[in-house]
């Protein structure tokens, strides 16, 4: 909750500046202008205030065009849609184009940048939402307001392209299905194919393609819309998360070869340590196997492991929370009780007296996950024998950074 220090008689409409980060907001009844704040402190980050055809009467709704750092002002009291600059212009404020709403009675604005259109709440009796042309002010569609009667305010847009709306006299804010959805590319992701026919009962598969080339390390979002011809479900958004690491390395631990898993993640041929890459500290023993392993699309990892009581070692991490795949299986034909041992990762003990025969049987895949901190940029995992003459045993380690934790 901040204060509108800067309000006049009340605060207005708002809209999410995504160019520049920040909230912005039109001033009724003061000095009419478009003041913007940072969502995490309230501080006043710009503001566009001072003498514009705009400026003159107070305005009621507000939208912003990322596309160009553009924002749409309208108000009941002219009954005109403008379009003026944003905070990026040296002459933010100043009016690029303006156009007159077959409805004047204009109370929220929002704008939809996959087909670059503006929505107009309007406070009249029967409160319609106007989908409009932002440079004729023709009207496109229009939406019914589930509670008219000069109900109508602000006006937002979700980011499938739905229409939150207010009513006023009810203290009520519907989410409106707008039939328009606010779907932009987004270059890393592909779909195959675009589009198509299915029967009746019938499917067909979407193959999604990813590419991260380019991508700095974090998290991206995005969703894919699927439009149909359904009466009932015309639209079916699918989101889409993407996690790019700073950090990923897998190993197929023991003298099994490098490979390429069924997801697409590499893991590298075993190797020992030295300062600064990754590695076994202990060159001990290994052990492998050539019968089926169970339980995995990927038998390759759990062929070969190596044991003893060792450790591994991995240099250069960036500070950040770590996911540790642990992938196991007793290929030595131990029975359950004969092979305990601890895991210990970054000083915490997180498999204590583990038997991997105990727990599925020989030959068949037991994976573990753990999510850990890194701040010395090393991650250590070690495994030390309750029993020492059945060693420990550790079959692959994948390492990977997660920004999203």
């Amino acid at each position: 909750m901040w204060h509108a220090a800067w309000a006049g008689a009340w605060p207005g409409d708002m809209a999410l500046d995504t160019n520049h980060g920040s909230m912005c907001q039109v001033n009724v009844g003061g000095d009419n202008g478009i003041y913007c704040w940072d969502v995490n402190t309230g501080t006043v980050t710009g503001s566009i205030t001072g003498s514009f055809p705009w400026t003159g009467i107070s305005q009621r709704g507000l939208a912003y065009n990322s596309n160009d750092d553009t924002f749409y002002i309208g108000g009941w009291n002219e009954g005109v849609l403008y379009k003026v600059k944003g905070l990026g212009y040296p002459d933010k404020g100043a009016v690029v184009g303006q156009c007159n709403p077959p409805d004047p009675n204009i109370s929220g604005l929002a704008w939809n940048p996959a087909f670059d259109v503006v929505w107009e709440a309007s406070n009249s009796p029967s409160d319609t939402i106007y989908e409009l042309n932002p440079d004729t002010c023709q009207v496109i569609t229009t939406l019914a307001h589930p509670n008219p009667g000069f109900n109508g305010a602000g006006l937002e847009e979700d980011e499938s392209g739905n229409l939150w709306m207010i009513s006023q006299n009810a203290h009520q804010a519907y989410l409106v299905d707008s039939g328009v959805p606010a779907f932009q590319d987004v270059p890393w992701i592909a779909e195959s194919p675009s589009s198509g026919t299915t029967p009746v009962n019938g499917s067909e598969d979407i193959t999604v393609t990813i590419d991260t080339n380019g991508l700095s390390p974090g998290v991206y979002n995005a969703t894919l819309f699927f439009q149909t011809n359904s009466g009932r479900t015309p639209t079916v958004p699918v989101p889409v998360r993407l996690i790019v690491p700073a950090y990923e390395q897998g190993v197929n631990a023991g003298n099994g070869p490098a490979y390429t898993d069924t997801l697409g993640d590499t893991w590298a041929a075993d190797q020992a340590y030295s300062a600064g890459g990754w590695g076994y500290t202990l060159r001990v023993n290994t052990a492998s196997t050539n019968g089926s392993i169970g339980g995995t699309p990927d038998p390759v990892l759990y062929k070969t492991a190596r044991r003893g009581q060792t450790e591994y070692r991995f240099d250069g991490l960036p500070t950040g929370v770590y996911q540790v795949n642990l992938k196991f299986a007793e290929i030595q034909n131990r029975r359950p009780g004969q092979r305990l041992f601890d895991v210990i990762i970054e000083g915490n003990v997180v498999l204590p007296a583990f038997d991997i025969a105990g727990e599925v049987g020989k030959n068949y895949a037991d994976d573990k996950t753990f999510y850990l901190p890194v701040t010395d940029g090393q991650l250590n995992i070690r495994f030390i024998a309750r029993q020492a003459d059945k060693e420990p045993l550790i079959n692959a380690i994948q390492v990977i950074n997660r920004p999203d934790r």
